[in-house]
């Protein structure tokens, strides 16, 4: 296992959308070719990306499963709608627009 600071600036942030302040809050990951291992995680204004106790990884036996779950983090969007957007959307659908 690697250490967060030896891929830091290789991970990618998805799920992204705006938290407390100027803050942003969504997950991160780092997919390891030669390992087969992904490194993922959440992040926020009470965690930031790499912290101990929100970082986690999975280990795939096959260079096929390791493909097809990096796939699925690589198809998330880099950032969600603001929950404003989502409600408005809501109230579109609720007035058949």
């Amino acid at each position: 296992m690697k250490d967060f600071g030896d891929y830091s600036d290789c991970v990618e942030y998805v799920n992204q959308s705006e938290d407390y302040g100027d803050c942003l809050r969504g997950e991160w990951y780092y997919g390891d070719d030669e390992s087969l291992i992904i490194y993922y995680g959440s992040f926020g204004n009470y965690n930031s990306p790499g912290a101990s106790c929100y970082t986690h990884s999975e280990q795939h036996e096959t260079e096929n499963e390791y493909r097809a779950a990096l796939q699925q983090w690589i198809d998330q969007p880099e950032y969600l709608e603001s929950e404003e957007d989502c409600d408005d959307d809501d109230e579109s659908e609720e007035s058949g627009e």
